[in-house]
Formats: C-alpha cells, sequence, structure tokens
C-alpha cells in the first residue's frame, strides 16, 4: 500500500500492512482527533509536541508510544520525516 506524504507528497509505502483497525483509549482517540484537526485547519500533520501539549502529557516518549499505537491500529502512517503523519481514508 502507498500512500502520499502529508507535507509533500512524496510516496510512503507501507512496509506491512496495518492490522484491522481496532479501538482506542482515550488518549488515543484524543490524540487522533487533535491530529485530524490540526492536519484540517493547518495543512500539514502536528510535531509530537504539539500532539504532546495537546493532549497534556509530560513525556514525548508517551506520545511516541500513541502514536505508534494509532499506527498498529490502522488509523494513521507515519514515515521517517518530521510531521509526516497521514490520516488513513476511511473505506465506506
Amino acid at each position: 500500500m502507498t500512500l502520499a506524504c502529508p507535507n509533500c507528497n512524496h510516496p510512503i509505502t507501507l512496509t506491512k500492512a496495518p492490522r484491522e483497525k481496532l479501538g482506542l483509549t482515550i488518549l488515543q482517540a484524543r490524540a487522533l482527533n487533535f491530529i485530524r484537526d490540526h492536519i484540517r485547519e493547518h495543512g500539514s500533520s502536528p510535531s509530537f509536541d504539539e500532539i504532546r501539549v495537546a493532549i497534556r502529557r509530560k513525556s514525548k516518549s508517551r506520545v511516541y508510544a500513541i502514536v505508534h499505537a494509532l499506527q498498529e491500529r490502522g488509523h494513521i502512517v507515519l514515515s521517517k520525516s518530521p510531521r509526516s503523519i497521514a490520516l488513513v481514508e476511511e473505506r465506506t
């Protein structure tokens, strides 16, 4: 599966297929909603520090775990460049 980077439209290839979308914890849902809103309002994904402030956490490592859980659950895709969170489109 290939998606476009939200910042530069550079192709992002998934190395493994995301698992079926699973339920989220309250913090994960809060982070996902913030990511969606930030992309909609600013046209780019937020930094981990912006996510940390938005979900009121002190540790960036906690945000890292939350963001990677969102990726594992198939809600977002990350690439290695900064501000490179892309939302996975809902299939209806």
